[in-house]
């Protein structure tokens, strides 16, 4: 009786010892998960992150390279207009020459004064819709998500505290490594944990980032379209003014010509 005794002390205290160790390396693995899941969600919000900065990128850059173009032209535009009212309020027209160049010098130089001035007008306007839509988008649309991935946070967060482990089952517990796939049994909790991170974080991540990518192609294309049509009829009429400029060049040019030549004769 004593030696059964002290069998069965000992079968307890062996049995005792290997379910210590199977709950340790449990506990080990428990931790590890926790940590590699939170490190997960926190990387796929970190590329929700990203994806929203380089789409306002994206507008900050094309907005300021048309509106630095639309300046430019805006500029140039202005100093034309200002050569165009120069020579309109006091024209060098040439003593001798008759009534029918300057009727005609002056009418080429209205004309460049008025496509000249719409112009000014349309590139104006597409300057302001370039700006605007680069201020609808950034503060209205195209905003870092950071109280949805608070939500998405919040919605499954792993526990922070090591006792957590003890809340568990006790088939987590002492749960036998590689027991549970040659009988065939359910997926553990913690793997299910990890495929609601993945599906949360993964739907999340996918339906906003599809979503600010629609409002980026549908909403701003549209958008620049607008601003580009204005911007090209702007540079018609700049083309079709400096036409009518040089036509107003020529007819202040040919009486001297004519007067010249009269003279050598």
């Amino acid at each position: 009786m004593e030696m059964g005794g002290v069998a069965l002390v000992g079968a307890a205290m062996a049995g005792g010892g290997n379910a210590a160790k199977v709950a340790n390396y449990n506990h080990r693995n428990y931790l590890n998960n926790q940590h590699m899941a939170q490190s997960r969600q926190y990387h796929m919000q970190s590329l929700v992150l990203e994806s929203c900065k380089l789409l306002r990128s994206d507008i900050q850059v094309l907005t300021s390279t048309a509106s630095k173009f639309h300046h430019n032209y805006i500029v140039v535009t202005t100093l034309l207009l200002g050569v165009v009212l120069k020579l309109y309020v006091d024209p060098p027209v040439h003593k001798s020459s008759g009534g029918e160049w300057a009727r005609l010098f002056n009418l080429s130089l209205s004309t460049a004064f008025l496509c000249l001035f719409v112009a000014l007008l349309l590139l104006i306007w597409a300057n302001n819709l370039c700006t605007g839509a680069a201020r609808e988008f950034l503060v209205d649309h195209v905003r870092l998500p950071i109280d949805q991935l608070n939500e998405m946070t919040l919605g499954y967060a792993p526990s922070e505290k090591a006792e957590a482990w003890e809340t568990q089952k006790a088939a987590e517990l002492f749960r036998v490594p590689f027991l549970n796939r040659v009988l065939g049994g359910a997926k553990s909790k913690v793997e299910n944990d990890d495929e609601g991170v993945n599906d949360c974080t993964s739907n999340f991540m996918g339906d906003h980032v599809h979503e600010q990518k629609r409002l980026f192609i549908e909403q701003f294309g549209c958008e620049e379209r607008e601003w580009n049509f204005r911007a090209q009829d702007g540079l018609f009429f700049i083309a079709l003014g400096m036409t009518h400029f040089l036509f107003a060049l020529t007819y202040l040019l040919l009486p001297s010509c004519d007067h010249k030549i009269c003279i050598a004769e």
